[in-house]
């Protein structure tokens, strides 16, 4: 089975930032233990898992967009690459699955309220409006999201967004 070229794109940098020189599967899978680290509008959870001991600290923003599925099509396998001893030994990477899925569930692009979470964020040239939110952090997914993000301190922060 072929990968698709975004996710070996992403894989190679992974791999690159973190040192690794190959990537071949691991022999044992470890155990993946999701937690939930808010809901959304609708109450849909938003799931997240550390792998990995590494001192390279990444936070993977899987899909912001729910017209974006990228990020979840590929998520399965991007967990198995980052148990793998070379990687999982080279970082420790916060998997955020999904920031928004009531988007994704309704495949539209903003939450349950039409808001564009990726809007969301705090910002110093925030500007509140009707697709932004009325202030940074309006939103249930938006402040769960930024919560788990600032409590793993990461080096670099991956989100994933459409090629489209």
């Amino acid at each position: 089975m072929q990968l698709p070229w975004r996710f070996a794109v992403v894989v190679l940098v992974l791999a690159s930032l973190t040192g690794c020189r190959s990537i071949e599967p691991a022999a044992e899978p470890a155990e993946v233990r999701w937690e939930v680290v808010g809901t959304s509008v609708e109450g849909r959870e938003l799931l997240a898992t550390t792998l990995g001991t590494g001192s390279q600290r990444v936070y993977w923003l899987g899909g912001i967009h729910g017209d974006e599925p990228e990020g979840g099509r590929e998520l399965e396998r991007l967990v198995e690459r980052l148990l793998e001893p070379d990687i999982a030994a080279r970082c420790t990477v916060r998997v955020l699955a999904d920031a928004n899925p009531d988007g994704t569930a309704n495949g539209t692009r903003g939450n349950a309220r039409g808001v564009d979470l990726n809007r969301n964020l705090p910002a110093a040239n925030f500007r509140g409006a009707a697709r932004r939110g009325a202030e940074p952090l309006s939103e249930p997914e938006t402040r769960a999201l930024w919560a788990d993000l600032v409590a793993f301190e990461p080096d670099l922060v991956i989100a994933v967004h459409s090629a489209r």
